[in-house]
């Protein structure tokens, strides 16, 4: 497993442990030229996220290490007709231009739902003939939850997918999905490796709308300490657990944090624990988009 860097916050004020906001342009040259260092292969945009690809468009050098993830713009209304297929490609080809690329690694729908909408084919079918044109390498989709998945694979045989999965998020490993995806060859990458943040933060801090799983927090505490490792390392070990999850998505607010997650990453690449006890079913802990005060990109 290797890891991706998510550009979120290069472009919008977006995580529930975010205080900082918004990454600084300066900052932004900083954190790339520290990922670029430390051996991260992958940067993670999207059309949505508000300013990012024309942030990364203006921060990246000739020459830079990294393969280029986006997404498309999320789609409105109930179906997919000529408009909608239009506004794919016409936002696709802006994204390519804020990027200052011909093409990108890969192209993910921002919502797989969108598949599943009467038209949903013929989205499809645009994904492979931008494939074919050699403006992505890789198209397939970034998805919610295990049955979305299953049924946009119907529609779209996928390259590559996105989808959450941490400590208590297990849901796409039930049922040998995870790896049934890597024998057909589909590169997975997985994002909410922290939760957005929650699942650094220590049990007395986190926010009242989850004190009812207070229990859930104290016990990662507990096995952090009684490990010898911290809140973050837990969690990056627990991804790296994983071997069918190709790239581990982390987002970051400065410099220092992308050190630190690499320092985390590096050590816990020799530690084997027990991460048995931690998944959980509830919707309200695992599913960002259920919380309340949400940021304004639409994104887990």
């Amino acid at each position: 497993m290797k890891l991706g860097l998510g550009t979120v916050q290069f472009g919008a004020d977006y995580g529930i442990s975010n205080v900082r906001g918004q990454v600084a342009p300066g900052e932004v040259a900083e954190i790339l030229q520290t990922a670029a260092a430390a051996g991260v292969s992958v940067l993670d945009t999207a059309h949505a996220y508000g300013e990012s690809e024309s942030v990364l468009g203006r921060a990246l050098w000739q020459g830079h290490p990294f393969r280029i993830v986006t997404k498309t713009e999320p789609l409105h209304g109930s179906g997919v007709g000529v408009g909608e297929l239009s506004q794919v490609r016409e936002t696709f080809l802006r994204s390519l231009e804020r990027l200052g690329l011909r093409r990108v690694d890969a192209l993910m729908l921002h919502h797989a739902s969108e598949l599943l909408r009467p038209g949903g084919e013929a989205l499809a079918q645009l994904c492979m003939k931008l494939k074919s044109e050699g403006l992505a390498s890789k198209v397939g989709f970034s998805c919610y939850t295990p049955s979305e998945l299953d049924a946009a694979s119907a529609v779209l045989a996928p390259d590559i997918v996105q989808l959450p999965c941490n400590l208590l998020d297990r849901r796409f490993l039930e049922n040998g999905r995870c790896a049934a995806l890597k024998a057909r060859g589909v590169e997975i990458h997985a994002r909410s490796i922290f939760l957005q943040g929650l699942l650094l933060m220590p049990a007395d801090s986190v926010p009242a709308q989850f004190h009812s799983h207070k229990d859930v927090f104290e016990r990662i505490e507990r096995c952090a300490q009684a490990n010898g490792v911290t809140r973050l390392e837990l969690a990056l070990g627990f991804a790296q657990s994983l071997d069918a999850i190709d790239v581990a998505v982390v987002g970051v607010t400065g410099a220092l944090e992308l050190r630190q997650i690499v320092d985390a990453f590096d050590k816990m690449s020799a530690r084997a624990l027990d991460y048995s006890g931690f998944d959980t079913a509830a919707e309200d802990l695992v599913n960002p988009s259920t919380w309340t005060r949400p940021k304004s990109v639409t994104v887990q």
